[in-house]
């Protein structure tokens, strides 16, 4: 994910976890802390969720609007 994020960077919200180390290259810091931005993001993500999808699931070719919409929410 850190060379997609490479390749086509946009502006990111990284609040405090992109902590620059004394002497260390932004290219360092960003490939040390991306990890942990991505750790963060999915316990957040997962705390504000009403229904979460399996990846494999939503990419899968057949699943269309119709699977999310029939989705069980209990």
């Amino acid at each position: 994910m850190l060379k997609a994020y490479l390749s086509n960077r946009r502006p990111v919200l990284w609040m405090d976890l992109f902590k620059k180390d004394l002497n260390e290259e932004n290219e360092e810091t960003l490939a040390r802390c991306y990890p942990r931005l991505l750790f963060h993001r999915e316990r957040l993500y997962e705390r504000y969720a009403d229904v979460t999808i399996d990846y494999y699931k939503h990419h899968h070719d057949e699943f269309e609007l119709e699977d999310f919409l029939n989705i069980d929410i209990r």
